[in-house]
């Protein structure tokens, strides 16, 4: 641990101190010192709205929120749920964390959110399951309610849910490939983690230029969004063509 990083450890009340501190030293102090709230209020004023933004786009995309009757709770919930991963295990979540730049910090929070939200979808849907599986054992209550969904149905959809995360796996590790070969320069990482954002937490232009440390008007970003995009897009179409290809002389 760096000096600076100790003295803010050692004088936890002086915020002036820790505000100057980087992000990946926040995160790292926070490891090391789970009970200092100043640092842990500091790390609350630096990335609460991220994850509050991260959970939000994650149940917006999947329609968690629109399903539920409780939505706003089931919100809060979900960014809780958040901050016990952090903490949990000794912290081992942040301890865990290796990102270097400073904006790193913010595509992990994304993906910590994106495993909680996926975690109590998969919950709920267990819940469903176990609806139907009460309903196999009165298989005659089940011929009654014409109107309802067919065992068959059921297995074909939850087939398809599976098909289709895994090619979103797939894909995003083949995005994750190309952007490390097409972005290049010396705002790499930030121009990286702009079009993440943009794609994987679907933000839009002006709410990366708000809420996240790029340093770039809403134009500007929009700009790298678009650019890096038409790299991914050509990109992906020449791996395509070479997949054909290969799978036509194959046969």
């Amino acid at each position: 641990m760096s000096r600076k990083v100790r003295e803010a450890a050692l004088n936890p009340s002086d915020a002036m101190e820790l505000k100057k501190l980087k992000n990946t030293e926040v995160v790292k102090l926070c490891a090391e010192e789970p009970s200092n709230e100043a640092v842990w209020s500091e790390f609350c004023s630096r990335f609460h709205s991220a994850i509050q933004s991260s959970v939000y786009r994650e149940c917006s995309q999947i329609g968690i929120l629109q399903r539920s009757t409780q939505s706003a709770a089931v919100y809060e919930d979900l960014v809780q749920e958040v901050y016990l991963k952090l903490v949990g295990g000794d912290c081992r979540a942040l301890r865990e964390f290796k990102g270097s730049s400073e904006n790193s910090i913010y595509l992990y929070l994304g993906t910590i959110a994106r495993n909680v939200v996926l975690n109590h979808l998969s919950s709920v849907k267990a819940k469903k399951r176990d609806v139907v599986q009460v309903s196999l054992d009165s298989p005659l209550e089940q011929e009654a309610d014409p109107d309802g969904p067919s065992l068959e149905s059921s297995i074909r959809s939850r087939q398809f849910d599976l098909e289709e995360y895994f090619k979103g796996v797939s894909l995003r590790q083949e995005i994750e490939g190309i952007l490390s070969q097409v972005v290049q320069g010396k705002n790499r990482a930030r121009d990286k983690l702009i079009v993440k954002l943009a794609i994987y937490e679907g933000f839009s232009a002006e709410e990366i230029a708000q809420r996240f440390p790029v340093d770039l008007s809403a134009k500007g970003v929009a700009n790298t969004i678009s650019r890096l995009k038409q790299l991914l897009q050509q990109a992906l179409l020449e791996r395509m063509m070479l997949k054909s290809k290969s799978l036509g002389k194959g046969s």
